[in-house]
């Protein structure tokens, strides 16, 4: 015998079924890394991703990472001049998947 009225049962079931879906971080992979990163994007339709950042001695970290076989394998390593603040796919297609950056100056 329930001493809730209909309206808690529901409000309480609904309750029930947000904490049982929330979203979880599976970690695939570990990797340390020589810089500080900033942001990491996912490559679309790809086991890739990038990280941008700046090392200690205040210059921009580019690094590209892929997935394979469950380790992770640095594909490319860039080093600029300005540490790099952001990065985004999102200006291209995904046939194309040209990266734009962004540094503390504005460019």
């Amino acid at each position: 015998m329930s001493y809730f009225t209909e309206e808690e049962r529901l409000e309480k079931e609904k309750q029930e079924r947000q904490r049982n879906c929330r979203q979880q971080i599976i970690e695939h992979a570990k990797k340390s890394l020589l810089f500080t990163p900033f942001e990491v994007k996912w490559i679309p339709q790809s086991a890739t991703f990038v990280a941008v950042g700046h090392y200690p001695n205040n210059g921009g970290a580019l690094s590209v990472f892929s997935l394979r076989e469950g380790e992770l394998e640095t594909t490319l390593e860039m080093k600029k001049p300005m540490p790099i603040k952001c990065c985004t796919l999102g200006h291209s297609p995904n046939e194309g998947r040209q990266l734009a950056t962004g540094d503390f100056q504005g460019n």
